[in-house]
């Protein structure tokens, strides 16, 4: 089954971005000190949810994306110098 974005993106239902949202914080995080994902795979699914979900509930009233991805490049790349999520 597929779902269409916002954007005209077309994502299966079954894809990694979609799963990591099944996840909690703590599990998520505990997925990024693994390497098994990134804050920027996180934000991303988020986002792609947001596109998918937000048109019919209309809970937000902006997001800023870019934003939200500058900030996860910081984060990914404290995690690459060896620190630890706070």
């Amino acid at each position: 089954m597929q779902s269409r974005l916002a954007q005209g993106v077309v994502l299966e239902s079954g894809s990694r971005r979609m799963e990591l949202l099944d996840h909690s914080a703590i599990e998520l995080r505990n997925m990024i000190i693994r390497g098994e994902t990134t804050s920027r795979e996180i934000i991303a699914a988020t986002a792609d949810r947001i596109a998918m979900e937000d048109p019919h509930i209309q809970a937000f009233l902006s997001f800023n994306k870019e934003s939200c991805f500058e900030k996860c490049a910081e984060i990914d790349n404290r995690m690459k110098g060896g620190a630890q999520p706070r």
